[in-house]
């Protein structure tokens, strides 16, 4: 049952399947619509909610779809079937996993966009641009190489790539270990990269900038956002928390969470539901642990922080 869960490699590491779909992030059409499939519990499509919350984009159609008894993701807002239907409608010979988000070109019959999120995110990202949230405060996920906020691009990304490997899906590499030594190689990748979060955190309001959020920072909040309430209990990610032993961290999330739009992506109780009653071999009772409540309240000592101007 959990080989066909969370597929590992001969020494027990967890191995995420790729999608065939998977390709150079495409470009989006600024006069276009587009549609994008999302499941409120996952992570993954989270950062999707995310970045169309901070970038203020209005011609992207949200469609919201929800866990089945199968496994299989299910449409809601109207839709019926599954979203398997809707994969195989524009692909008729996809073999691949029916996995959120999906992004899609609603009008006259277009077909799929991408199933990845970091390129969908990428893709938001360059059809936005840089978004002014305020005077101390832009949104510019990926800043252009030369830009006047000093933002290494070239560092962010290999920062991203880290993040992805240690935290984002290093969470799953945690829970979905079948030795020993694979759970213990993913803690100490864990927490050496938070402990590296919290440290550029404790200067900075944000990962590359005092004033401006990146690609960066809406990769990492949905993982530690999760953290203590899904992945500390359920995946075993247990060596710290977020709340205890993360102030700064603690403190971003808070910030983040404040700005407008944001907390409509966030949905605490429904992903605690769906990941202590859906992933059965990790949790056979189906009992959804009570937590703590999060601290969500504002975080007004993160801004200025680390700033010597406002925003251009």
């Amino acid at each position: 049952m959990m080989a066909e869960l969370a597929p590992s490699d001969a020494e027990g590491r967890y191995m995420r399947p790729a999608s065939p779909l998977a390709a150079p992030p495409p470009s989006l059409e600024p006069e276009s619509n587009y549609a994008v499939y999302v499941g409120v519990a996952c992570q993954w499509c989270h950062r999707v909610l995310l970045a169309l919350a901070l970038l203020r984009l209005e011609n992207v159609d949200v469609r919201y779809v929800v866990p089945g008894d199968d496994g299989l993701w299910k449409l809601t807002n109207k839709e019926e079937g599954l979203l398997r239907d809707v994969y195989l409608e524009k692909e008729p010979g996809y073999t691949g996993r029916f996995t959120a988000p999906l992004m899609m070109e609603p009008m006259g019959g277009g077909g799929i966009v991408s199933n990845e999120s970091a390129d969908i995110l990428r893709s938001l990202g360059d059809l936005a641009g840089r978004v002014n949230i305020d005077e101390e405060t832009t949104v510019w996920l990926r800043p252009r190489k030369e830009n006047e906020f000093g933002v290494n691009v070239d560092d962010m990304d290999r920062f991203c790539v880290r993040l992805y490997d240690c935290v984002n899906n290093g969470v799953y590499r945690c829970g979905f270990a079948t030795s020993q030594k694979a759970y213990e190689e993913a803690q100490n990748d864990l927490f050496e990269c938070l402990d590296d979060v919290e440290a550029r955190l404790q200067s900075s309001r944000f990962l590359f900038s005092p004033v401006v959020i990146t690609e960066a920072d809406v990769r990492l909040f949905p993982t530690v956002f999760r953290f203590d309430a899904v992945y500390a209990l359920l995946f075993k990610a247990s060596r710290k928390t977020i709340r205890a032993d993360y102030p700064a961290i603690s403190a971003w999330i808070r910030d983040i969470y404040n700005m407008s739009g944001v907390p409509e992506t966030c949905d605490l109780a429904g992903t605690r539901e769906n990941y202590f009653t859906s992933l059965f071999p990790l949790n056979p009772s189906g009992i959804v642990p009570v937590t703590p409540v999060q601290d969500l309240s504002p975080a007004p000592t993160r801004r200025g922080l680390g700033v010597s101007a406002t925003v251009p």
